[in-house]
């Protein structure tokens, strides 16, 4: 019981709303096995700096904290390998941002049991809470599968079914390397890379709770609103799949599908964002008209099968033509 089995990484930034609840969610877990949380302060300007501290003094043996004195992030340094990582002491890390919390009191023990009698997966997840903070939205779950449910291409590469706070992998494998390391979508990282070494099982229980909304994430403390940025990031990403499918060779379709579909939502942001916004019918139209009209949009069809080809026309509100 003396061994670290499990290290919580937690990232804090101005926090100060949600962050008790979210470390009582990691003080609450039930296991066999000794787990440790590492909370990294990113310079905040709130109160969240002193409540980490008076946690740490609270729990000073399960406790581990870095408390930054100048902003990391807008440095682009990789705050998890840079100085998370070096400081665990787990055989496996579970990741759960100070905004978002854990729902179930068991769930490190049934992703640390399931990784310890499945050796061939990369990467446990279970099923989360989809809460919208600012919007009048139901909560809804991130997928409805009931049994445990081992990801496919598709869903691994084009759709968003696992959300951070459910991550469970080993150390060794929290490590993005040099060439990937730089990208503002560490997540997508993790997953689609994982996916390539191994199985994602995604369990069926909700056990964590992602508050969608808070004005204090990477996105909301970007330049990301402006089109110029966005598409710079989008197109960060067809970067990163160019990469993953030169380095790995597999899943080359799926790959090639997702770049199509990444070109595709750098050349239309101006327009998508017209969609969105407007309550225009002829300005919608009018954007409509300019999406289908681009060369990605194209050659983003001719990588589809003839079903979803369809499905994108439906989409847009226009025909079908051969």
């Amino acid at each position: 019981m003396d061994e670290v089995k499990v290290s919580v990484i937690c990232l804090a930034y101005n926090h100060e709303k949600y962050i008790r609840k979210s470390l009582d969610s990691m003080l609450q877990q039930k296991t066999n096995f000794k787990y440790e949380i590492i909370i990294h302060d990113d310079c905040s300007t709130d109160t969240t700096r002193q409540i980490i501290q008076e946690y740490h003094d609270e729990y000073p043996g399960q406790i581990k904290v870095i408390l930054q004195d100048e902003n990391q992030y807008q440095k682009g340094k990789p705050i998890v390998e840079e100085f998370m990582l070096p400081l665990a002491s787990g055989k496996y890390i579970a990741f759960c941002e100070c905004d978002d919390y854990w729902t179930d009191s068991h769930k490190l023990q049934l992703q640390y049991d399931y990784m310890e009698s499945h050796s061939n997966c990369s990467l446990c997840c279970h099923n989360t809470i989809y809460h919208c903070l600012n919007k009048d939205v139901p909560d809804y779950n991130f997928n409805s599968w009931t049994d445990i449910h081992i990801m496919n291409e598709y869903e691994v590469f084009m759709q968003w079914k696992v959300h951070t706070s459910s991550f469970f992998m080993k150390k060794e494998d929290g490590w993005r390397d040099e060439n990937t390391i730089k990208y503002w979508f560490g997540d997508y990282v993790r997953v689609t890379s994982l996916y390539l070494k191994g199985d994602i099982a995604v369990l069926p229980q909700v056990m964590s709770q992602y508050n969608y909304g808070v004005a204090t994430g990477v996105l909301y403390n970007s330049d990301i609103s402006k089109l110029e940025t966005k598409k710079k990031n989008v197109l960060q990403r067809k970067e990163y799949l160019v990469y993953l499918l030169n380095k790995y060779g597999k899943c080359e379709d799926m790959i090639n599908r997702r770049i199509k579909i990444t070109e595709l939502e750098a050349a239309t942001l101006e327009e998508q964002s017209i969609i969105d916004t407007t309550n225009s019918k002829k300005e919608k139209q009018k954007a409509i008209r300019s999406i289908v009209r681009k060369k990605e949009f194209k050659e983003y069809l001719s990588v589809l099968r003839f079903f979803d080809v369809i499905k994108e026309y439906v989409k847009y509100g226009i025909k079908y033509i051969k």
